[in-house]
């Protein structure tokens, strides 16, 4: 036999070999959440609810409308994953990571009884509890009409991260104990709704806040350096000692608002409404 044969012979062995090994891989089952009796298979439409995994949990394909309702899933690597229209409501995803995924229309929002509205905190207290989203990573994520409400992101990285039309009700991205607020800057937060949100010590800095709502929200300490909020709703916000630097608040309205010992060093004011009710068209609001 002479070596050309034996190469041909060598080489067809290792292309059918490698296709071999290429169709086992291709054939490997799906990940799989939890343990014992509770398990889930990840993929679309995957229903996972209250699986309990954690810190071992990763996937970065399609999870687009798959049910994590109550999950557990501390530490969850999902960078780059597709959970647009996901359940997951009432989730735990602390120090998980979400980098660049996206969540568009995902709910993120408590868990209540049939018939219990979110509108405010008296109606599902004492089970107002979003999703647990304590130092999650979502720089870059897409949650786009995303539920958020009541849900608990403090200390979480959303830097540059897309909240366009987002609902935050409740929310909280409060500096905590020995910690940093949530990190929000330069997120787009167009038509997003932040009303009594807790976003105290949070750094907002370079946010884009159009046309939303953050009435009764908490700014207290906050970084809202070149922020953007044109049209924006502020009734009865507090500003108490917040960096406001360079912020552009034209068309927004400021009624009943604090800015008690708030940095306003360069902020922009037209057709602002400010505290006390007076319009300006360029000064300052006191």
């Amino acid at each position: 036999m002479g070596w050309r044969t034996a190469a041909s012979i060598t080489c067809g062995a290792l292309v059918a070999l490698g296709a071999l090994s290429g169709a086992s891989a291709s054939a490997a089952p799906a990940p799989a959440l939890g343990t014992g009796e509770r398990t889930c298979v990840l993929g679309p439409k995957a229903n996972c609810r209250d699986i309990v995994h954690r810190w071992t949990a990763a996937h970065h394909g399609n999870l687009s409308g798959a049910n994590f309702a109550r999950a557990e899933l501390h530490g969850a690597d999902f960078r780059g994953a597709r959970l647009d229209r996901a359940n997951l409501r009432g989730a735990v995803l602390r120090h998980a990571r979400l980098h660049d995924a996206s969540l568009r229309n995902a709910n993120l929002g408590p868990v209540v009884a049939r018939g219990q509205g979110l509108r405010s905190a008296p109606t599902c207290a004492p089970n107002c509890q979003g999703a647990d989203l304590y130092a999650v990573n979502l720089t870059g994520a897409d949650l786009a009409n995303a539920n958020l409400e009541y849900a608990n992101l403090s200390v979480a990285t959303l830097t540059d991260a897309n909240l366009e039309n987002a609902d935050l009700l409740y929310a909280s991205l409060a500096k905590v104990v020995a910690a940093t607020g949530a990190d929000f800057s330069g997120a787009e937060l167009g038509f997003a709704n932040l009303t009594y949100a807790n976003l105290s010590g949070a750094n907002l800095s370079g946010i884009t806040l159009t046309n939303g709502d953050a009435n009764f929200a908490n700014f207290t300490g906050a970084n809202l350096s070149n922020a953007t909020l044109i049209q924006t709703s502020l009734l009865g916000a507090n500003f108490a000692q917040a960096d406001l630097t360079g912020a552009i608040f034209d068309g927004a309205d400021l009624t009943g608002a604090s800015l008690y010992g708030a940095d306003l060093t360069g902020a922009s004011w037209q057709r602002t409404i400010c505290p006390n009710g007076v319009v300006t068209y360029g000064p300052p609001c006191v």
